[in-house]
């Protein structure tokens, strides 16, 4: 089944003897496989990229794969996260030409990390059912547009990554998941007054800059108490003021407006 994966990308021959037939998968380069001959992990980083123009297969992936990354190869096709191996913990397909929509509920229930930043992908994002088990998830650089709703991430998510979007509408950050580390928003279309209650303790970076929020931007806590933090970047935005529950202005060279 994996041959039908690679058939259309244009580098099939990688993976082929000198009689044009395949090899066995096991001899496949990027292709590691458990003792029984099951492919658990593929790593094509930037092996398919000679042959940008070809089209990938994402429905034919071995059951049993936990891991594929075929990033940085410039590959067009489609993903249907239901027909995504159901095993499946890492998926990297960032830097691509992928198109389509994405339908975030049918990822697999086992999925930690999800890298599918800078490809063409469109429609409106639902992050209220995704996975439990999910760490990162970086979609920037698509062409997703809508509202989103942020306060059912998973309890285990440290890293968002959706900025340079059209996506638009008010941000409620009054349910972050504690494990959160870093959360970019920046370049999108978020506008109305931008309420940050509270931070995750682990918080290191924020970047809600470059959208059309504007009024003072209310933040409560104070920030020395966050060990982690690095900066949260307003810049871009009409603010005129950063003040805490008080009223009190909020001066710190770690928050940029």
């Amino acid at each position: 089944a994996l041959e039908r994966t690679v058939e259309n990308t244009g580098c099939a021959v990688i993976f082929k003897d000198m009689g044009g037939n395949y090899l066995k998968v096991t001899d496949w380069t990027g292709v590691e496989c458990s003792e029984d001959g099951n492919v658990h992990t593929i790593q094509w980083n930037g092996l398919l990229h000679a042959h940008a123009d070809g089209e990938v297969c994402l429905d034919w992936l071995p059951p049993t794969l936990w891991a594929f990354d075929a990033s940085k190869n410039g590959l067009k096709g489609t993903l249907a996260t239901e027909t995504l191996p159901r095993r499946l913990w890492r998926l990297n397909l960032s830097y691509n030409a992928l198109n389509g929509g994405l339908t975030l509920n049918q990822l697999p229930r086992q999925l930690a990390f999800l890298h599918l930043e800078n490809n063409h992908f469109e429609g409106s994002l639902d992050l209220t059912q995704l996975p439990r088990t999910l760490e990162k998830i970086a979609l920037g650089h698509n062409a997703h547009t809508g509202s989103i709703d942020m306060t059912l991430l998973p309890k285990k998510m440290g890293w968002v990554y959706l900025e340079h979007k059209t996506l638009s509408g008010n941000i409620h950050f009054y349910m972050l998941p504690d494990c959160l580390r870093v959360l970019m928003l920046n370049n999108n279309f978020f506008s109305g007054l931008l309420m940050i209650p509270s931070l995750p303790p682990f918080t290191e970076y924020i970047s809600v800059a470059h959208n059309k929020f504007e009024s003072s931007i209310v933040l409560l806590g104070h920030l020395g108490s966050y060990d982690f933090l690095e900066g949260i970047d307003l810049r871009g935005n009409s603010v005129k003021g950063v003040i805490s529950k008080n009223g009190c202005e909020i001066r710190s060279d770690k928050v940029w407006f």
